[in-house]
């Protein structure tokens, strides 16, 4: 089964995308159609249109800021032909929008709480509904997600001051986060570097002239 990702005004949208393609993929379901709206007309034109293709839509948002006013988008774009019949409530503030033809997520905007919608709520929607078994050991690619982000996160808070530690041959994913902050900065060293050199070029020429 094909779904279709839409990203409403969110910001996390490269960990929410990762976490939410390969969730689904426990869950046997493609998330080839992803894109992105931000404005309600926008949503509403891409909600109309894509309830004509897709059995199932998800739509990623900042819950507490527009989940409210994007139902009523959705309940009044869909109100001629596929109008919404049920609202099922999730976890983490989520939402499922049943219509004749098609099922609308709501997710929050934020791959952990994504993550718990997929594991606690929605694999057991997808296979009462849809049919689909999803074993215990698909269902790990979430888990999984979650420790690469949490190892992320830790990089993020590491002290790059401490150079044994960043030069220990134990911590090969430190030194790849020191290499990246070096690459981040490369313009301003080079700056300083340049800097540098045209006060000596500056210093040689009066030496010379004395």
């Amino acid at each position: 089964m094909d779904a279709h990702l839409i990203f409403y005004c969110a910001n996390q949208v490269y960990n929410n995308e990762s976490t939410i393609v390969n969730g689904l993929k426990a869950a046997k379901i493609n998330t080839s159609n992803i894109s992105a709206a931000f404005t309600p007309q926008e949503l509403a034109d891409t909600v109309k249109n894509s309830v004509k293709t897709e059995k199932f839509i998800l739509i990623c948002l900042n819950i507490s800021k527009y989940k409210e006013k994007v139902k009523e988008i959705i309940s009044d774009t869909l109100k001629d032909n596929y109008s919404v019949k049920s609202d099922k409530k999730l976890s983490m503030g989520g939402d499922i929008l049943e219509s004749r033809l098609s099922t609308i997520v709501i997710l929050p905007d934020n791959p952990e709480d994504i993550s718990k919608i997929l594991e606690y709520d929605l694999f057991d929607y997808i296979s009462e509904n849809y049919k689909i078994n999803i074993s215990k050991k698909e269902e790990n690619i979430i888990n999984n997600n979650d420790l690469i982000r949490n190892i992320n996160d830790d990089l993020k808070n590491y002290d790059f001051n401490n150079d044994s530690e960043i030069l220990s041959a134990d911590n090969q994913p430190i030194k790849r986060k020191f290499v990246q902050k070096l690459k981040d900065n490369i313009g301003i060293i080079f700056l300083v570097t340049g800097i540098v050199m045209l006060a000596v070029i500056i210093v040689l020429a009066i030496l010379g002239n004395i």
